[in-house]
């Protein structure tokens, strides 16, 4: 699996998910949103919101 960290999880959804094959969400991930979505080759990719260290 990969993950996408995108600035803004909400625009990134509202811009994207017509455009791919979802699996699962947006969905609760421990405290932050994540959707998780299978790209053209199969491989499933989780997007979540950038967080700051």
């Amino acid at each position: 699996m990969h993950y996408l960290a995108v600035d803004d999880f909400d625009t990134w959804v509202d811009q994207h998910t017509a455009h791919v094959d979802i699996v699962k969400g947006p969905v609760d991930a421990g405290g932050h949103q994540a959707l998780y979505f299978r790209d053209p080759n199969g491989y499933l990719i989780g997007v979540t919101q950038k967080t700051q260290h």
